[in-house]
């Protein structure tokens, strides 16, 4: 599997899919579609098999703007905007933005946000 393969737009989901990307979009605002992320205005579904997962773990643990556009099939400034716009959480070494793939995954949807469970479990011993 390649990067390329991680995360798909919804035209190139709905053809391997065999649908409309009208019908896929329907899905995905339902929730019926699993993979589905709306990430600034736009859908995107990530590709959730373990193979994938896989590829992921090959990924470094800091991420540049650029690595995430090729992986969300954006432009770097989209991925920037989005970043100061705090729909994909970034943080700043020097002049540049680095992005925790751990943090990215949470925001696709592969991995569980513990933070409820943190915040639940924090508000029962208070």
């Amino acid at each position: 599997m390649k990067k390329s393969d991680l995360v798909q737009t919804l035209p190139e989901a709905a053809e391997y899919l065999g649908i409309s990307p009208f019908t896929l979009k329907k899905r995905c605002l339902a929730n019926k579609q699993p993979g589905c992320v709306k990430i600034g205005g736009r859908w995107r579904v990530v590709n959730q098999a373990p193979a994938a997962l896989g590829v992921w773990e090959g990924l470094p643990e800091k991420l540049k703007p650029r690595e995430i556009g090729e992986l969300l099939k954006l432009t770097k400034n989209t991925v920037n905007a989005l970043i100061r716009a705090g729909q994909i959480p970034a943080h700043r070494k020097g002049r540049n933005w680095r992005i925790n793939k751990p943090e990215l995954m949470k925001v696709l949807g592969l991995l569980p946000d513990n933070s409820k469970l943190f915040s639940e479990s924090r508000l029962e011993f208070l």
